[in-house]
């Protein structure tokens, strides 16, 4: 009796350090993987396989200022907090956290849990990531913290899969053509914005819900990137975008000189390009440039105030593409990145103006 109790409390003992280690180590890589490499025989060895998955990049905007300035204790709560409420939005819709890249996300969807419509999970997952973001500000709000904006990019497509590294330190990886793409599509966006690829779109075309395809040039890829701006999707992860905000849709007439300097990569241009500022709202301007800036190309700007009498701070910023409904060629700019002063003397423009905004 005295040796079947020793056997059962060391096997209890085993069992909660099973636990113990599964628990641990899902905190570090996801639960899913830490199951796919201490349940399985060969969850360790190095090597990989092929499968077709869908692979979601996800980039917070506004948190980089907000980390420079804030309190260190602050700053990371915040992140956390973040990065908690999505994480907890990727696995309820089958997704895994690949990894955190800062405050991006790295997740793939039907690896190495497979799934037939991991592309639909994905976008399923992206829109309630975004409606997830919005609570988050209104908390912000409360608070007084800044508010954040996201953007999301998919692509569906073959990616290898497996353990790389060394003996003595391994990560569980997923490379490939279909990562690197999904990174071009999420450098496309603008906060609030979800763009998936056409291998996606082709995916959940019958349930998704989409605005009219954009074609880029991007670094690193033959060929047209053909772009869909998700709006919505139906089915069984049926949801939609938040409701933009009106504010940020409305503009007043301005004439604010420009300057701005192209981004390749972390790059800045030395050569500015100018123009002026004809419609202005709190995240998008409208400006007349005197050499085009080619769409979804990101920019340094600042801004000249004359009334009073020196320039902003730099603003970041996204080159939309042109429009030319007044018959003029206007250049539609979305800010990515404003500063808490700038912020105000922009919203400062809406006072007085008889704007309802």
């Amino acid at each position: 009796m005295g040796q079947l109790t020793q056997t059962f409390n060391a096997m209890l003992d085993g069992l909660r350090q099973r636990d113990f280690i599964r628990d641990t180590f899902g905190r570090y890589v996801s639960p899913e993987v830490a199951r796919a490499i201490l349940e399985s025989p060969g969850g360790l060895d190095f090597g990989g396989e092929k499968r077709d998955v869908t692979v979601l990049l996800s980039d917070l905007r506004g948190y980089s200022r907000f980390a420079e300035i804030g309190e260190p204790s602050r700053v990371v709560a915040v992140l956390n907090d973040y990065l908690a409420r999505m994480a907890d939005i990727i696995s309820a819709h089958g997704g895994t956290v690949n990894e955190f890249i800062g405050d991006g996300i790295f997740a793939v969807f039907g690896a190495p849990v497979s799934h037939p419509d991991h592309a639909e999970r994905a976008a399923g997952a992206a829109l309630a990531m975004q409606r997830a973001l919005r609570e988050i500000n209104a908390a912000h709000q409360r608070r007084e913290l800044p508010r954040f904006e996201m953007g999301i990019g998919i692509n569906t497509g073959e990616a290898v899969l497996g353990n790389i590294g060394s003996e003595q330190r391994a990560k569980y990886a997923v490379v490939g053509h279909a990562v690197n793409v999904a990174g071009r599509v999420e450098g496309c966006t603008v906060g609030g914005q979800i763009f998936i690829s056409a291998a996606t779109f082709e995916r959940i075309r019958d349930v998704a819900e989409v605005a009219v395809p954009i074609p880029v040039e991007v670094k690193g890829l033959a060929g047209t990137l053909l772009l869909y701006e998700l709006r919505g999707l139906g089915g069984r992860f049926a949801g939609r975008l938040p409701e933009v905000e009106s504010r940020a849709e409305l503009q007043v007439d301005v004439s604010l000189p420009l300057r701005a300097w192209v981004i390749d990569g972390k790059v800045v241009s030395a050569n500015s390009v100018s123009g002026v500022v004809l419609r202005l709202g709190t995240r998008q301007l409208d400006a007349r440039m005197d050499e085009p800036l080619p769409p979804m190309t990101n920019i340094r700007l600042r801004l000249n105030y004359p009334g009073l009498g020196y320039d902003s701070g730099d603003l970041y910023a996204k080159a939309l593409g042109d429009d030319e409904r007044t018959g003029t060629r206007l250049t539609r700019i979305r800010l990515t990145s404003v500063d808490p002063v700038d912020q105000e003397i922009l919203e400062g423009f809406f006072e007085g103006s008889g704007c309802s905004c």
